[in-house]
């Protein structure tokens, strides 16, 4: 307030000269007395303009550091990280300050230990991209059911998503409790849009939701299967969402290639009414959809399917399929167009293979084994719901 009134001040003060003082005190022909007043006049009006100056850097001086104190009141903290100690959240700038705690309904819980980085669950994201980051939070709110809360840089709660999904598969209708499984932070229009995976705790269906910056939410895919991991991708025909799970009507690893802006869409089932979605879910289809086979060690393991991990590199996607069995993961390379180019085992495959050789599970040695000699068959599906299968050669 001290500054806002020096600079009204230096701005009400008038600049007037004082005209007509000489001529009032010295009458005409008198010489000596007009010098001294010209001198005497110099003087005065020096000394006024030193006043006028001394006064305006006064008052620019104290605009400045008010201003400057304005800037730091007003100016966002920002979140460098947060960390979780039951249900306390904490959020910290970048010296390791505390900016601000808040307590959550329940306790951190590990939801999928063994099978998740859990690190996704809170994640500092400038969703409007004004550089004052706003915090994620994936947080549970029962023993079974989970919320998304999105805080303000101060720790206001800006909004909070809890899956309202309500669908039927077959006869059955699923109605939750909900819970989220991955997150996924990415770039849209101009600002960021969330992507998160909600999952049944008990049953296979689940779902992809797009959250824009302001909290609203729409279902964005449907998967009879549930869905693990989120990736995106990006090449010449547009953005993509890549969903991996596994589908459990086949009963393998899956990938829905959903493109960002495109119509929601539902994995592509057969006829058979217990995998069926028949209410609640999108009509159309992904852009991609892909089935990966199960190797003989994932049925020689006796688990019941195969599912999927995302794995970037610099040109194109790698998909690996977790083939359930200790040290054995398939690897798929697609290339930057998002065609599969080939696939190849882990180093576990060897001795996993030989270790199942000597139990009596696999009647042929490593070296005689016919699925190292075929290539593998993917299933892809399109947005037409058109079905083909693509052979994928087996690298060395």
């Amino acid at each position: 307030m001290r500054a806002a009134q020096y600079v009204q001040a230096a701005q009400a003060t008038p600049i007037v000269e004082p005209v007509g003082a000489a001529e009032r005190a010295v009458g005409p022909g008198s010489d000596t007395g007009t010098a001294a007043a010209v001198r005497a006049h110099g003087h005065a009006l020096r000394h006024f303009r030193f006043g006028l100056i001394a006064l305006g850097v006064l008052a620019a001086l104290s605009a400045c550091f008010g201003t400057l104190g304005l800037v730091r009141h007003l100016q966002k903290p920002v979140v460098r990280r947060v960390v979780m100690n039951g249900t306390t959240l904490t959020a910290m700038g970048a010296t390791g300050n505390v900016l601000w705690t808040t307590e959550l309904d329940s306790p951190w819980t590990e939801r999928f230990q063994g099978e998740d980085d859990s690190t996704w669950r809170t994640q500092i994201v400038d969703m409007h991209g004004d550089g004052a980051p706003e915090v994620l939070v994936a947080a549970p709110t029962a023993p079974d059911e989970d919320q998304l809360l999105c805080f303000s840089p101060r720790g206001r709660v800006l909004w909070c998503y809890r899956a309202p999904v309500q669908v039927r598969f077959g006869m059955w209708d699923v109605n939750g409790p909900w819970r989220l499984r991955q997150m996924l932070v990415a770039p849209e229009n101009g600002s960021r849009s969330i992507y998160l995976v909600v999952t049944h705790p008990v049953w296979w269906p689940s779902f992809v939701v797009r959250i824009s910056p302001s909290g609203a939410s729409k279902v964005v895919f449907a998967s009879s299967g549930n869905i693990r991991a989120l990736g995106e991708f990006h090449m010449a025909s547009g953005n993509y969402i890549l969903a991996a799970g596994v589908n459990n009507e086949y009963a393998q690893a899956s990938l829905a290639i959903l493109r960002q802006g495109g119509p929601p869409a539902t994995s592509p089932q057969s006829d058979a009414v217990s995998y069926l979605c028949t209410r609640g879910c999108p009509a159309e289809r992904p852009y991609r959809y892909i089935l990966f086979p199960r190797s003989e060690l994932s049925t020689a393991s006796g688990t019941p399917y195969n599912f999927v991990a995302i794995h970037g590199r610099a040109n194109g996607v790698t998909v690996g399929t977790d083939e359930q069995a200790v040290g054995m993961m398939a690897y798929y390379d697609f290339s930057p167009d998002l065609q599969p180019e080939r696939v190849s085992y882990g180093d576990g495959y060897r001795e996993v293979h030989r270790q199942f050789e000597k139990e009596g599970r696999i009647k042929h040695s490593y070296e005689q084994c016919p699925e190292r000699r075929a290539p593998a068959i993917l299933r892809i599906c399109n947005e037409n719901g058109n079905w083909r299968t693509v052979s994928v050669p087996r690298a060395p």
